[in-house]
């Protein structure tokens, strides 16, 4: 799932991107929607009432322990980007990016990106143009950080993670 919101002026900006067994729309809890998600694969996925909710998290400990690690977790990680985004250049930006994309998949070099991602939305992601994340995507491709399968998916090697705690 691609979560996303719109600024006054219509500009999209993605704030996550949700994998399988992940909740999203948990900040419906205290606020009004403020984000849409979008299927970027096809799924499925259980809708909970606020009041179903609340009900499992007052009657199942075990849940709620679950739900409160998750958001607080959820919580880390918007600080981290956030952070990322003001403090990085774009490049540096899309790097953490893939790194978090592809750290889905366990101990395997490269890692694959699961999810079908395209430039348009790393561009959302990182608050940049699509051509600026064509030229660092070729930029890594050639360095040997990245490098594509035949169905045009991105993976990821481990040299990209050693690179990054370099700097």
């Amino acid at each position: 799932m691609k979560i996303a919101t719109v600024s006054p002026n219509g500009k999209e900006a993605v704030v996550a991107i949700r994998h399988e067994g992940e909740f999203f729309g948990t900040r419906c809890l205290v606020s009004r929607r403020t984000a849409t998600a979008t299927a970027l694969t096809a799924c499925s996925f259980v809708r909970v009432t606020t009041s179903a909710l609340l009900r499992l998290l007052r009657e199942e400990p075990d849940f709620a322990v679950k739900f409160a690690t998750y958001l607080v977790g959820q919580s880390i990680e918007d600080q981290e980007n956030l952070v990322d985004r003001l403090t990085n250049p774009a490049e540096k930006c899309l790097a953490r990016v893939l790194l978090r994309l592809a750290s889905h998949v366990g101990g395997v070099d490269p890692r694959p990106i699961s999810t079908p991602i395209n430039q348009g939305i790393l561009a959302n992601m990182i608050g940049t143009t699509r051509s600026r994340v064509n030229f660092f995507m070729n930029n890594f491709k050639r360095q040997g950080f990245i490098e594509y399968d035949r169905d045009g998916r991105v993976n990821v090697r481990d040299s990209l993670r050693q690179a990054m705690s370099e700097e």
